[in-house]
């Protein structure tokens, strides 16, 4: 039902049926993922340097995604926590 993947997570993504808001597991959540780095356009290595500009701009595209509603962020360890009203989009 919900699947987490390197730095993304869908719920009922393949399925007809989806739950309505706060019924079953579609219900606000706070959720965790992990490595979500920016990541340098020559080496493709992740960014932890909390004082890079793209770890800024990264911080940003995380507070701007639609529907998530940003918490923290951990440049070391890549951590971004945010919290959802629903965890199905209907």
């Amino acid at each position: 039902i919900i699947n987490f993947q390197n730095r993304s997570f869908s719920a009922y993504e393949n399925s007809s049926v989806k739950p309505e808001p706060n019924t079953g597991i579609n219900v606000p959540a706070r959720v965790t993922l992990f490595n979500c780095y920016p990541y340098t356009k020559g080496t493709r290595e992740p960014i932890r340097d909390s004082n890079h500009p793209m770890v800024k701009k990264h911080i940003q595209t995380l507070k701007n995604i639609p529907l998530n509603h940003f918490e923290s962020y951990d440049p070391k360890s890549g951590t971004y926590i945010f919290t959802v009203d629903n965890i199905v989009v209907v």
